[in-house]
C-alpha cells in the first residue's frame, strides 16, 4: 500500500494497512500532530507491518555525499539547513483542516529528519519563529534553533515558501573544516579557510524513484526500511514542538518516541 495524500488522511489509511497487514509506504509528514504520529507508529510497530517512511532527501545525491564526508571534519560544531520554495499553488496547503499545518510540518520535517540522520543525535529542545507572507491561515516562513542531546553541534533550520527561487542548503562545520552543499541545486564543496574545493558527485537521482526502489526491496527481498515509521513520527514531534514554541514565544522540549522494539 502506498499513501500520497494530505497528512490528515494518513492515520485512517495507516489503520487500514495495519488491519489488512499490508506493507506500507507513506509520504511525509507521517501525521498532522505528534499524538497522531505516535499512535500510527505504535500501531504499525505492534502489528509488525513493514513500513517505509518517504523522507526522500535521505536518497539525495548531495546529502549522501556530505554525510559520507562528515568523519573528515572531526567533532561537529555547527549545522545549518535551509529550504526555499515558490508559493504553493495547492489551495489545501493553507487549509489547516486538510493540511494539518504550514511549512514547518510539510517541508520542515525534511530538515528535521536530516538533522537526526546527519548527526546521529536526537533533538531535545527548540526555539522557533514564524511569519506569513503569502498564506493566511498557516505559516509559510520559519526559522528554528534546535538543541541536540549532548549540546553539540549547534543547529539552525529555516524554511520559506514565499520566494521566486528554490534551494536546499546544507552547511556543516567541524573542527577540521566545513562542508557546504545544496540538495536542490546539486553542488557540494569542502571548505578550508577561504579555499573551496568541489566534491566529486555522482549523477543526481530522482529521490522518489529511489524510495520506491527501497520499498520494492522491502516487499521482494524483505530488506529492512532505511527510513522507519519511528523516524517519521520523531520528525513530526519536532515540527509540533517548533509550532508550539512559535505560538508561545518560548523554547519547547521535544518528546522522544523511543526506539523500535
Amino acid at each position: 500500500m502506498i499513501a500520497v495524500v494530505p497528512p490528515t488522511l494518513h492515520p485512517p489509511i495507516a489503520a487500514a494497512a495495519v488491519a489488512a497487514r499490508k506493507p506500507f509506504l507513506i509520504e511525509k509528514p507521517l501525521a498532522p500532530t505528534g499524538a497522531a504520529a505516535r499512535d500510527v507508529a505504535q500501531s504499525i510497530r505492534a502489528a509488525g507491518v513493514p513500513c517505509l517512511m518517504a523522507h526522500t532527501l535521505r536518497w539525495n545525491t548531495v546529502v549522501r555525499a556530505l554525510r559520507d564526508r562528515l568523519p573528515e571534519l572531526g567533532p561537529l560544531r555547527a549545522l545549518g539547513l535551509s529550504q526555499r520554495f515558490e508559493p504553493s499553488s495547492l489551495g489545501w496547503i493553507d487549509d489547516p483542516a486538510v493540511s494539518g499545518g504550514g511549512i514547518i510540518l510539510h517541508t520542515g520535517v525534511h530538515s528535521f529528519d536530516l538533522v537526526r540522520w546527519l548527526t546521529g543525535r536526537e533533538v531535545v529542545r527548540v526555539w522557533c519563529r514564524v511569519l506569513r507572507a503569502d498564506t493566511s491561515r498557516t505559516e509559510d516562513n520559519f526559522v528554528a534553533i534546535l538543541e541536540l542531546e549532548g549540546g553539540e553541534p549547534l543547529v539552525t533550520v529555516s524554511g520559506s515558501r514565499s520566494t521566486a527561487g528554490r534551494s536546499g542548503l546544507v552547511d556543516v562545520a567541524g573542527a577540521r573544516g566545513q562542508l557546504v552543499g545544496d540538495h536542490a541545486l546539486g553542488f557540494a564543496y569542502a571548505v578550508r579557510g577561504l579555499e573551496r574545493s568541489p566534491l566529486a558527485l555522482p549523477d543526481m537521482v530522482p529521490t522518489v524513484r529511489e524510495a520506491l526502489r527501497a520499498f520494492a526491496r522491502l516487499l521482494v527481498a524483505g530488506e529492512p526500511p532505511p527510513v522507519t515509521v519511528e523516524d517519521g513520527a520523531q520528525a513530526v514531534l519536532i515540527a509540533e514542538a517548533c509550532r508550539a514554541s512559535a505560538d508561545a514565544g518560548q523554547p519547547r522540549v521535544v518528546p522522544l518516541l523511543g526506539p523500535a522494539a
